[in-house]
């Protein structure tokens, strides 16, 4: 992921995160289980609303955290272990994926552009990347920022 991408993250995530989780966040979950409505029955636990807000505040913490992601990788390989307890396979980070692109071009509207795409989706594709391989027991060193 280049820094540039990176900082393009950084600052969409900066006005998407003005937006209630509940809402934005909310919009997310709808638009997934639109896309793939079999996994509608893994959130059984607690309210939409209460999943919301986790998922913002954690991508906001993972953003945070995102240029020193080798800190991060116990915290992802222990959140790659829930989600395979929950019954997540490596197709449903695809679906993810494009809730959350969807989302965003949503919240951001007239500001979102090919280049903000790019960028959310090579941040999400080195999350999954790293999920899917903590899933598999090999975490990868696909996470590396390109400063250059």
């Amino acid at each position: 992921m280049t820094k540039n991408n990176f900082e393009l993250v950084k600052k969409s995530w900066a006005t998407i995160s003005k937006i209630d989780f509940e809402i934005v966040i909310g919009a997310f979950y709808i638009r997934l289980f639109q896309i793939t409505p079999e996994l509608r029955p893994m959130f059984k636990s607690g309210s939409m609303t209460q999943q919301s807000i986790k998922l913002g505040c954690m991508l906001s913490y993972v953003i945070s955290k995102f240029e020193s992601i080798e800190d991060l990788l116990t915290e992802i390989k222990a959140l790659a272990e829930r989600h395979t307890k929950y019954g997540v396979t490596d197709e449903h980070y695809k679906a993810v994926g494009e809730a959350l692109i969807w989302t965003l071009e949503q919240g951001l509207g007239e500001y979102w552009n090919e280049e903000l795409h790019i960028a959310w989706k090579d941040f999400y594709e080195t999350l999954s990347a790293q999920m899917i391989a903590a899933q598999h027991n090999s975490v990868t060193d696909i996470y590396k920022i390109d400063y250059k």
